[in-house]
């Protein structure tokens, strides 16, 4: 935000105030309130900072008006949101099937042919001249421009079994620990 959207701020702000209970108070102290709330959030965009006021205003609970560091902290989740649907990725199509990444097919593993000209560094690959010619898998290492990262590391499909897998480990140690009562 720039100091040419104060304008848009100072009404994007007094919108939020006018549904929220600020003690009035003199004209003078309420430039000065609305100056210091410009000064905090002037990092976001204002289309993040309308869309948080917006938010606010019809939180439940939210009787009295945000400080900047609320407003910053719903302004900072409405600019990820915006980023997530602005980096959504387009999926190419396979037979009716979408993958992130066409390498490994979304499993997370690029498969590999270890070759006399192409050694994989194993162990058993070292020793000498046992049969060479094999196949492995590492980590998907592919580039996925749409996602801005390696596969194994941003592929929305490896991420989601990733959690669903810490969270059945974590309910696994739940119902442990309540067996063991």
């Amino acid at each position: 935000m720039t100091e040419a959207d104060r304008h848009e701020f100072a009404r994007i702000f007094a919108g939020l105030l006018t549904t929220m209970r600020w003690p009035e108070v003199d004209p003078e102290l309420a430039g000065l309130r609305e100056e210091h709330y410009f000064q905090a959030l002037q990092v976001f965009d204002l289309q993040d900072l309308a869309v948080a006021s917006e938010q606010l205003r019809v939180t439940p609970g939210g009787i009295w008006a945000p400080t900047p560091g609320q407003w910053a902290e719903v302004a900072t989740e409405a600019h990820l949101a915006r980023q997530r649907t602005a980096l959504a990725p387009v999926v190419p199509q396979q037979d009716g099937w979408t993958y992130y990444c066409e390498t490994c097919s979304d499993t997370g593993w690029e498969l590999q042919h270890c070759t006399d000209g192409l050694r994989c560094g194993s162990q058993r690959c070292a020793q000498g001249p046992v049969e060479r010619t094999h196949t492995y898998v590492r980590r998907c290492q592919a580039i996925l421009p749409s996602l801005h990262g390696r596969c194994h590391e941003v592929n929305p499909a490896i991420l989601h079994r990733r959690q669903a897998a810490k969270e059945r480990a974590e309910q696994t140690k739940v119902e442990r620990k309540q067996r063991r009562r």
